[in-house]
This record gives C-alpha cells, sequence and structure tokens, in this order.
C-alpha cells in the first residue's frame, strides 16, 4: 500500500549496473523502485564501488596489495591516504561535491545515503546539510566512529597532498550528528551502538528479497553431486576453504562444482586457479561468469547445494537470502551470532575449516534426505517471514514517512 504521506527522496547509494549483478547494488535498487511504487517520488544519485575508485594498476596499488595484510588498520588508512595519487583524492572530492549540490538544489524530505563504499566523509556531510537523513550502513559507519582519530589524522595527510578537497572528505562524523542510522543486521547495529552512536538514532532492517509464494519443488539429488558457489572471488567468501573438502569429496562420489565468479582481485583468482591444479580438480571445477538476478532461481534449482561463507557473525548476504527463497540446500559455517543461518535448521553447517569438517557437511547435505527437507522448509519460511523485500519496503517507508512529515512543517 503506499505511503500516506509520500514525500520527495533522494537515494545515494550503489546501483545496479547492466549486468544486473552485485549485493548492495541490488538492495539500493530494490529499494528505490520499491518506494517509487509505495508513492515516493524518487531520485537516484549512483555512487561507485570501493573498486570502482582503484583506477589503473600502478606501483600504488601493487605496493598497497603487498603491504595490506601486514600493518595495523590504522596505518593502512594512512598508507592508502599517502599512497592515492590527487586524481583520485579529487574525484572523491568532486562527488561530494555533486551531492552536496544536488542536495542543496533538491527541495527532499529526506536523504538516504549508503556509507559503505563511499568515499569516507559522506556521512559527515549528509549530517551536516541534511537534517531530514538515513544513513545505511553494513559495518563502515561502526569503522568510522572507532576509527575518528585516525580519520582525522588521514584527512590532515590528504590536506598536505592537496589543499583543494572537499571539507568533509575524510572528517569523521560526529556521532551525535546521526539522526538516523539504519544498520542490515542485528549485531551491526548493536557493534554501532558501542562505537558511540545513540541507540536512539540507531535500528537494524534487513535487506530483504524477493520470496516467492510456495517453496519451490524439491528435486533428487543428481549423480555427480552438483555444487555451486556464487559471490565476489575473494578471499573473503572462502572458496578456498571449499576446494579442499571438494577434493575429498571427489574420493567419496562423483562431484562438480561450479563457481560463479562476479570479479575480484586478480591474485586471489591466480590463487584459486593453483589450488584446483594443485587438488586435481580441473575436472570437477567450472568457472563460469556472473548471472543476472532472474537467472538466479534457475541456478539454485540446477545445483544441489549452495556453498556459502561469510566472514561477518551475522550473515546477511543477498546471495544467502535468494538461495534460500529458492529452496536450495546451504552448507555453511556455523555463526558467531545465529539469526538467519541456524545450524542444523536453515542449513547444514560445520564448526571448524577443516577440510574433513566441510566435507562431512557437503556429504551430509547430499545423504540425509531428512536434513535436506528441514532446512530448505525452514530456510524458506524464515527468509519469508522475516527477510522479504515485501517487508524491508515497508520498514523503511515507515522510517522515512515522519520525516515527510516534518518537512512539510518546516515548509509550511
Amino acid at each position: 500500500m503506499p505511503s500516506c504521506l509520500p514525500g520527495r527522496l533522494l537515494i545515494c547509494g550503489p546501483m545496479l549496473s547492466a549486468q544486473g549483478i552485485g549485493g548492495l547494488q541490488a538492495v539500493f535498487t530494490d529499494l528505490a523502485k520499491g518506494l517509487a511504487a509505495r508513492g515516493w517520488d524518487v531520485d537516484v544519485l549512483p555512487l561507485p564501488l570501493a573498486a570502482d575508485w582503484r583506477g589503473a594498476a600502478n606501483w600504488r596499488s601493487t605496493l598497497a596489495g603487498t603491504i595490506r595484510r601486514y600493518l595495523p588498520d590504522d596505518w593502512r588508512l594512512f598508507g592508502r591516504v599517502l599512497m592515492h595519487d590527487v586524481g583520485r583524492l579529487r574525484e572523491q572530492s568532486d562527488l561530494l561535491h555533486d551531492i552536496e549540490r544536488r542536495i542543496a538544489a533538491g527541495g527532499y524530505s529526506a536523504i538516504v545515503a549508503c556509507v559503505d563504499n563511499a568515499p569516507v566523509g559522506l556521512a559527515s556531510l549528509v549530517t551536516r546539510v541534511a537534517p531530514r537523513h538515513v544513513l545505511v550502513s553494513l559495518c563502515a559507519l561502526t569503522s568510522e566512529l572507532r576509527r575518528r582519530t585516525a580519520i582525522a589524522v588521514a584527512r590532515r595527510i590528504a590536506r598536505g597532498v592537496s589543499r583543494a578537497l572537499h571539507p568533509d572528505l575524510l572528517r569523521p562524523v560526529d556521532p551525535a550528528s546521526v539522526q538516523s542510522a539504519v544498520f542490515a543486521s542485528r549485531s551491526w547495529r548493536a557493534a554501532g551502538v558501542a562505537a558511540g552512536l545513540d541507540p536512539r538514532a540507531a535500528r537494524e532492517i534487513y535487506f530483504g528479497v524477493p520470496v516467492p509464494a510456495r517453496l519451490p519443488p524439491a528435486r533428487p539429488v543428481q549423480s555427480p553431486l552438483r555444487l555451486l558457489w556464487a559471490a565476489r572471488l575473494g578471499p573473503e567468501k572462502g572458496l578456498h576453504l571449499f576446494l579442499p573438502a571438494v577434493a575429498l569429496v571427489s574420493r567419496v562420489r562423483p562431484v562438480h562444482l561450479t563457481v560463479v565468479d562476479a570479479g575480484g582481485p586478480d591474485a586471489y583468482r591466480r590463487t584459486i586457479l593453483d589450488d584446483v591444479g594443485r587438488l586435481q580438480l580441473n575436472d570437477v571445477v567450472s568457472f563460469r561468469p556472473a548471472v543476472s538476478r532472474d537467472a538466479l532461481p534457475g541456478l539454485f534449482e540446477a545445483h544441489d547445494v549452495f556453498l556459502f561463507y561469510s566472514i561477518f557473525a551475522e550473515p546477511v548476504a543477498q546471495m544467502l537470502l535468494s538461495a534460500m527463497a529458492a529452496g536450495a540446500v546451504v552448507v555453511a559455517p556455523a555463526p558467531r551470532a545465529p539469526a538467519i543461518i541456524r545450524p542444523g535448521e536453515t542449513a547444514i553447517c560445520f564448526q571448524d575449516e577443516r577440510p574433513s569438517t566441510i566435507a562431512d557437511a557437503i556429504l551430509q547435505a547430499a545423504r540425509d534426505e531428512a536434513a535436506r527437507h528441514r532446512v530448505r522448509t525452514r530456510a524458506f519460511t524464515l527468509v519469508g517471514a522475516d527477510h522479504s523485500l515485501d517487508r524491508t519496503l515497508a520498514e523503511y517507508d515507515r522510517l522515512l514517512t515522519p520525516l515527510a512529515g516534518e518537512w512539510r512543517q518546516v515548509r509550511a
């Protein structure tokens, strides 16, 4: 149902490209379209993802990749600023200028801004110029709050590199200025509050996905066993942990792993290809490019088990939710904060990262029909009840509607 008090809304965040892939891009594209369907006059200002800021490979990026794993976070921050060329700093500065001009000229009821993957300083800018704002974050806002001192030092370094920068670039946000912040999970909200955010300004709204009316029918497990891994090809997604387990599974039964590669660092891709050769998996593992969102249900249906990994305490990935909504049987690490992944209830989990432990979970997912039925049924029910796109849109609508009312009162 459309909002009773629709208003004019600017959404600053990553948006889907022509390829139609990506987690945060999908989230903010859905949010913009869904709120427009509820009566909001929505403008979007697409923000580039962090990868788009890298530019061409050069000595700076090579050196950054070499030292990334060895330096403490704050020193890494200083190093990134020192190694960034003036052109990149100015690109980020220009983006903040564009956002500020857009907000000033737009007459918006409210601003929704995604802090993750944006230049540090976006939160400071939005809270300074837009009293009716909603900052949306996974963990970037918390990191900014925790590292305010280091970011302030990095800002002074940047000013030494170029003084012609937007005044908010690398300016840490004042937590007292944050009117409303939305985190994508309960655990991320708790971390933000612990980092200094006013609990009254923080809430969690999970990023939902479209959910079909009925659980898709189960399919018999095939031979070879069909495994699927689909994500950005980076170490945080855990493919390097699954490959040795797949090698063990292949000793027990025929198996095939499809890797859907949504991009990532070349160095990690080379490591994965080396692992495939070293483990003698060339005939077991196949790679394919990322698919559109519309093709995801068919992709899950064509496989027996979906392999998922996350570094976060409470995983909330769009791919995970989409898999559960499609009726996939998920194998994943046991989370530190069970919410969506519930061991034995919504996923078959492994307790540690030894290849034998992961292989046992995969084999259980293939053999145990009762467990397969239980996890796919309960996962589908959970996603439909608590993590659907309709619920996400309704919660954002309820959050934004009072801001539109305040805007009308100011204008009256």
